[in-house]
């Protein structure tokens, strides 16, 4: 009989005996391949999501859902063990009954067919932590790692192909606003490439593997152009906020800064031959501008990819063989403060006090965006506007469903009914572009807190975890065999000298007693020593 016993990790602590122990049927022909089903399974799903655009509608959710579920079946028939955590199992639990919730919410929102379907994309998620907690074994998260990031890359790449070689008719009809495919969202796109880039830093500064890295260090400049050729504002800000707590969480932060700043200068420059490329940043581009510098900016982008596989290479042996004493990283934290001191300072300056701030970030934000289909736009413009595209009108429309709705909400799926039935122009939208507004005004407080639960239960447990890095540190490498003998020799004269003295003319005047010596552990190389003494 299976037996679940709940533990107290996120796939970061060994195995206890209060872990979540699921003991499987014996399939010695798992185990080779127990590593790196992770990487397949979530890398295969999310390069399909990604193709069938970003899994947005809803015929993607039915075949992904089934194929999350059967990997989770396959890896319990197959795996000899299967450890779930306690934290695993609650954020399952919490994703479970929010479906159910959506659910169960038909029977007040007044029409079944939206309950149904947002219930069915939670199911998504639901088969996703499943086939993540059966799946990935516990202290080593570098396969699951590098599948995300592989097909993450390879749905960059198609894209940015698109855009920097668009007489390859592979990749349809030539779009020079912003990069959207194959997502279909530039927003969303954009999160997607800011995620992988804190993927790809994080294995830079951290993997034991030289491969891996170095692979790692090769996909940065594909995702951080994408991200740039995006225009997305919030996935800028949503790079630069993972970045500080990844700075905060990582207990090796010395070599997440030397990674950042080692690899930050190049993808800067990359990043400024893209803007400086008129007809990629420009819409409607001759077709003819857009092959030329599409063509020198990819370019420019192998070098760039060749100069951080050197950097790559350089790091994983800084990281073997230098290591920041205390005066050092006192001396890194107070140079830390000091840049975050002249740049609190800078903005003060140059843009005012904190209520001047406020009032033009209020401002700004609930004014019109600059225009981003029209014909000869500079789209470079458009990440320095702080206009909110009408989200403020969308925010409102969804709170006053709250407080119209206070308790069980107005049903899951119903914001676009309500959106039609208020909006004061002609925008169409489907969601109210706030996740956590969004939930709480179709399922009310109780979805809202089990949304909460699902998303922080894994953040709690890894701040309960940091003495355990997510990707094990690279071993250090042993000393040679000579010094290595040379030690213990050293350590068997020192060892030996009583003895000696005895042995001695002097030593036998001075003392009479008797030394027993057994044997002792030395190289293989060496011969044996066993030999009695006595007096």
């Amino acid at each position: 009989m299976r037996r679940w016993t709940f533990g107290h990790g996120m796939f970061l602590r060994p195995k206890t005996a209060d872990g979540v122990s699921l003991p499987a049927t014996s399939v010695s022909a798992w185990d080779p391949w127990a590593r790196f089903a992770p990487a397949f399974v979530i890398g295969a799903v999310i390069a399909l999501l990604a193709a069938g655009n970003g899994g947005y509608f809803a015929p993607s959710w039915g075949w992904s859902a089934a194929g999350l579920l059967w990997a989770s079946v396959v890896a319990l028939v197959l795996r000899r063990d299967v450890t779930v955590p306690r934290g695993g199992v609650v954020m399952l639990a919490a994703m479970a009954l929010l479906s159910l919730w959506m659910l169960a919410s038909q029977h007040w929102a007044g029409t079944a067919g939206p309950a149904v379907l947002e219930s069915e994309r939670a199911l998504v998620y639901v088969a996703g932590a499943a086939a993540l907690l059966v799946t990935a074994r516990r202290g080593d998260l570098t396969p699951l790692l590098v599948g995300v990031l592989a097909a993450v890359t390879g749905a960059c790449l198609y894209g940015l192909a698109g855009r920097l070689l668009p007489d390859w008719h592979l990749f349809g009809a030539v779009d020079s606003g912003r990069m959207a495919q194959p997502i279909g969202y530039w927003n969303g796109l954009g999160v997607l490439a800011a995620m992988a880039a804190l993927v790809a830093l994080g294995l830079l500064a951290h993997a034991r593997s030289l491969a891996v890295r170095m692979s790692a260090a090769a996909t940065m400049p594909i995702v951080v152009t994408t991200l740039y050729f995006t225009y997305s504002r919030g996935a800028w800000i949503s790079l630069g906020f993972g970045l500080v707590v990844a700075m905060a969480y990582d207990r090796r932060r010395w070599m997440l800064l030397a990674a950042t700043a080692a690899v930050a200068p190049w993808l800067a420059g990359l990043v400024m031959v893209a803007a400086r490329s008129h007809a990629l940043t420009h819409v409607g581009s001759p077709l003819q501008q857009i092959r030329g510098q599409g063509h020198r900016l990819a370019l420019v982008l192998l070098a760039v990819a060749l100069v951080l596989l050197v950097v790559a290479a350089l790091l994983h042996r800084l990281d073997g063989g230098w290591h920041p004493s205390a005066t050092v990283a006192r001396v890194g934290r107070i140079c830390a403060a000091g840049v975050l001191i002249l740049f609190v300072g800078a903005v003060l300056v140059f843009v005012g006090s904190p209520s001047t701030i406020a009032h033009r970030a209020y401002t700004g934000f609930n004014g019109r965006a600059p225009a981003a289909n029209n014909p000869g736009v500079d789209l470079n413009k458009r990440l320095f506007s702080l206009s909110g595209n009408s989200r403020a009108t969308l925010w409102r429309i969804a709170w006053n469903d709250v407080r119209a709705n206070p308790v069980t909400g107005s049903g899951a799926g119903s914001y676009e009914r309500v959106y039609l039935r208020h909006r004061t122009s002609g925008l169409k939208v489907t969601d109210a572009h706030s996740l956590y507004l969004e939930m709480l005004a179709e399922v009310g407080p109780f979805g809202l807190t089990l949304l909460l639960v699902a998303l922080l239960t894994p953040l709690v447990v890894g701040v309960g975890t940091r003495s355990n890095p997510m990707v094990p540190a690279r071993k250090r490498k042993q000393p040679p065999e000579t010094a290595r003998t040379v030690r213990i020799w050293s350590a068997s004269f020192i060892r030996d000298l009583p003895v000696r003295l005895v042995r001695s003319p002097c030593g036998a005047r001075l003392r009479r007693t008797q030394w027993t010596r057994t044997r002792r552990t030395v190289p293989a190389s060496m011969p044996h020593r066993h030999w009695t003494e006595s007096r």
